[in-house]
């Protein structure tokens, strides 16, 4: 092992990947509330929705609020299910695909 020349850093400066936090900044977070707010709006048909729009869709106000606290952590669908209550796949597959435009 002479003239073997390997060191390793030291344990405070390896950076763990995995658990790297993404910044979402306010304009995104913004972003992100006017789409999906102009999505849940664009659900509406007709003059009115039996049970209302978030019985209907699925999509509600405190669905959008959960989904901007949350946006940081949202990296597939299946995360989407997990982190919040979306009634649907489809549903957990448009939150992700807006958040994913702005974010990722």
């Amino acid at each position: 092992m002479d003239g073997c020349s390997i060191t390793f850093a030291p344990i405070e400066t390896l950076t763990d990947y995995s658990s790297a936090e993404v910044c979402v900044t306010p304009e995104q977070k913004k972003a992100i509330r006017v789409e999906l707010e102009a999505y849940r709006a664009s659900l509406k048909s007709g003059k009115s929705c039996v049970g209302g729009l978030t019985l209907t869709t699925g999509l509600s106000l405190q669905l959008i609020d959960l989904t901007i606290v949350h946006c940081h952590e949202l990296d597939s669908v299946d995360t989407v299910q997990d982190v919040l209550p979306v009634f649907s796949r489809e549903n957990a597959a448009i939150i992700y695909s807006i958040v994913s435009r702005h974010i990722h």
